[in-house]
């Protein structure tokens, strides 16, 4: 089979140094230039900062960790590269997330630990991880952006790319910071489905029940439903990064044309065992979120927001949006006097903008400056305060146009 690169255009070049096969689909693609010891690399170097975005390591339960690894390392045995080496990670998160960075960095939230009901729920999301990357969709993903780009400044760049110019070594470091967030975020309907059918194979010759990847699926869009303001598109992360359905996954197990297992694995109450005592929710080193009230304890800040503004809480900072309002809170470590604050926000925090309106105010005693911003037809508040710690703490509050900005808005409270 041949790479086609575009309509009317075939390289043989590329046929032989920029295409690739994979071993669990044997579809051959064009890799723009990500061999397995880049993706290797990648990986490596962008693990430490997913585990950083994502709250870190859950390791209150070590033996949940080795259980769960167990079960991932089970699985890759029943791929076409059992050898390949697998990192698994589970993320102090409350999010229900699953995910891959290239090399075989594989990620689930205890988010996700906690809905799943099941060994055979759990497998079903591993397996359909370890397809992506059997099936090398990062590399395929890359190769399509590569390609994409190429293409856009002439076949002259293309040719440095498949031939391993110094040009084309380049290229892929500069994109390489995007193949990790390719990854998460943005496989194609097709790759989601192929991870399906490799993860229904996987399923089967571990001896689970496949359907229980359609019972996962179902039980999160009862989730998303349920943890979805009612004027937002429904969806989870995980909703929005798999777009898949339990329908999708019927149609995976059928065209996947394997025997059904004569009594399959569902281990629930083992699950149960396993999971039991797991943290459900935010803990307390990221904040709670009850309603529309956020708390921190260990960072001593408690603030509510108005009606009509979800908060959503993350390792980095807190978020409250409307359609047309967004405000961003964060906080950091930072040895600046009060006096100091001023020079901060100007020459700091707002230094490649031009800053309006720059003044002192005063939040339940603690001093603080504010100053705004014209950016197009969106205008932008910024707020910064000093608390007795060394700590800094900021919101960005951003507003879709002027006449939102102008209009009677409620300011979130301080406790």
């Amino acid at each position: 089979m041949r790479c086609l690169l575009t309509a009317g255009v075939l390289l043989a070049l590329v046929a032989v140094t920029g295409c690739s096969t994979s071993d669990a689909t044997g579809r051959r693609f064009f890799n723009g230039g990500l061999t397995p010891d880049r993706e290797q690399a990648i990986g490596r170097e962008q693990h430490p900062q997913m585990i950083e975005s994502f709250g870190g390591r859950y390791d209150e339960k070590p033996d949940l960790n080795r259980y769960v690894q167990s079960l991932d390392d089970f699985l890759v045995q029943t791929s076409e590269t059992p050898n390949q080496n697998f990192t698994f990670t589970l993320l102090d998160t409350p999010v229900v997330n699953a995910f891959t960075l290239p090399g075989g960095y594989v990620y689930v939230t205890r988010g996700l630990l906690a809905l799943a009901n099941s060994e055979a729920e759990l497998a079903g999301v591993l397996a359909h991880e370890i397809g992506h990357v059997t099936a090398r969709h990062a590399a395929e993903r890359h190769g399509s952006q590569v390609l994409t780009q190429a293409l856009s400044v002439g076949v002259g760049l293309l040719t440095q790319i498949v031939t391993g110019s110094r040009g084309a070594a380049e290229a892929v470091t500069q994109t390489s910071g995007t193949v990790g967030q390719l990854a998460v975020w943005s496989f194609s309907r097709d790759q989601e489905f192929e991870a399906d059918l490799l993860g229904v194979r996987y399923l089967t010759r571990a001896r689970f029940d496949p359907q229980a990847m359609a019972h996962f699926l179902t039980r999160l869009r009862a989730h998303a439903a349920l943890d979805t303001p009612k004027d937002d598109a429904p969806g989870s992360d995980l909703t929005r990064t798999h777009p898949r359905t339990a329908e999708r996954i019927q149609r995976a197990i059928v065209q996947a044309g394997l025997t059904p297992v004569a009594h399959p694995t569902i281990a629930r109450a083992l699950y149960l065992d396993k999971t039991d005592g797991l943290l459900y929710g935010d803990s307390a080193a990221q904040g709670f979120i009850r309603g529309q009230r956020f708390s921190h304890q260990q960072l001593g800040i408690t603030f509510t927001a108005p009606p009509g503004f979800p908060l959503t809480n993350s390792p980095q900072q807190v978020t409250a949006t409307t359609a047309d309002t967004t405000v961003i809170f964060d906080s950091a470590e930072h040895k600046i006097t009060r006096a100091g604050l001023r020079d901060y926000l100007v020459n700091d925090w707002g230094k490649d903008h031009d800053l309006a309106g720059v003044e002192p105010l005063m939040v339940n005693g603690f001093a603080g400056y504010t100053a705004t911003i014209a950016q197009d037809n969106r205008f932008l508040r910024l707020i910064v305060m000093a608390m007795p710690d060394h700590r800094l703490y900021r919101f960005l509050i951003v507003y879709e146009s002027v006449k939102v900005c102008t209009q009677s808005t409620k300011s979130i409270r301080l406790a």
